[in-house]
């Protein structure tokens, strides 16, 4: 594959850091090696705040939270037996409303 056709390709690929990196360095002017430390301490932070329980509603993106999952119990062929459920925590994200609006726009115009 050419570069040019891996570009082309590209949007059904997820955004890496280092692309999202560059594209935030040229929309804000700062260095690039600012805007790094700013995504990692933000996402310290979310991490560390959702650890101690406490949802993370960020404005514009969205909300982070905790959930209680109940996971089905498997089954052992080899021993017969079926494996306990478990309760396991997962990390659920809500978009905020105006983020969703803008991808739903988005969405009509293509």
């Amino acid at each position: 594959l050419n570069k040019n056709m891996a570009r082309s390709t590209r949007t059904q690929l997820a955004i890496t850091e280092r692309e999202c990196i560059e594209r935030l360095s040229m929309l804000t002017g700062y260095n690039k090696d600012i805007v790094r430390d700013i995504l990692n301490a933000q996402t310290e932070f979310i991490a560390d705040e959702l650890i101690n329980g406490i949802p993370v509603r960020l404005g514009k993106l969205g909300e982070f939270g905790l959930r209680q999952k109940l996971c089905r119990g498997g089954f052992n062929f080899h021993t017969g037996k079926a494996g306990a459920p478990k309760l396991v925590t997962k990390i659920k994200f809500r978009p905020s409303k105006g983020i969703r609006l803008l991808v739903e726009k988005s969405e009509d115009v293509e």
